[in-house]
């Protein structure tokens, strides 16, 4: 696919909230219990050895949010994509497909399985509780 390719089909299948030259916004909802989860993703544009690749990322947490060695442990667990810090030193999940090998039904799957993690995780890091809250109850 090419990079117009990519930007006519997510046009035509979701609801984008912006569009920009080399990258494209949309969010998911997801139903939690009684309420639901905004997930966010940006598709970008990006070449590597001189190949299109399309790069999906999705916000995770804020930099200090997750120590170093917890995040590359998790990588270690991850079956698609990397969480890495980003410009602004926020956690996203970041997921890479060449688009000479990319189809319609793969960019789907790629795009939900990244907003699902990237909400899943940002959910366990949110109701992560600090053991110092409780050192009162200590023995």
């Amino acid at each position: 696919m090419t990079w117009a390719d990519v930007v006519a089909y997510l046009d035509g299948r979701y609801r984008l909230d912006h569009i920009a030259p080399g990258v494209v916004a949309l969010s998911w909802r997801f139903d939690d219990d009684d309420a639901y989860v905004v997930q966010s993703e940006l598709v970008r544009e990006s070449v590597a050895f001189g190949e299109l690749f399309v790069v999906i990322t999705s916000e995770v947490a804020a930099g200090d949010a997750l120590a170093a060695t917890e995040a590359l442990h998790h990588n270690a667990t991850l079956a698609i994509g990397a969480l890495v810090l980003d410009d602004e030193e926020r956690y996203v999940l970041r997921h890479g497909i060449l688009a000479a090998d990319l189809s319609r039904p793969v960019l789907d799957r790629a795009l939900e399985l990244v907003a699902h993690e990237a909400a899943r995780l940002s959910h366990k890091l949110r109701c992560r509780v600090d053991p110092a809250h409780y050192r009162h109850y200590a023995d």
